[in-house]
């Protein structure tokens, strides 16, 4: 499997659907979520904090 088909699913008629968005890392949450609704109106997005570890 190529990481282009683990980033899309393949939609009845044919068409993939894009499940993965690695263009819109460093862009800003606003900006990221415009791009990914336009590609997956359905999408629920959710925003999650940075984890630190503690050393």
């Amino acid at each position: 499997m190529s990481s282009l088909d683990a980033a899309t699913t393949r939609c009845p008629a044919g068409e993939e659907k894009k499940s993965s968005w690695a263009e819109l890392v460093g862009k800003s949450i606003e900006d990221a979520r415009k791009v990914i609704l336009k590609d997956m109106p359905e999408a629920d997005i959710k925003v999650l904090p940075v984890c630190k570890l503690r050393s």
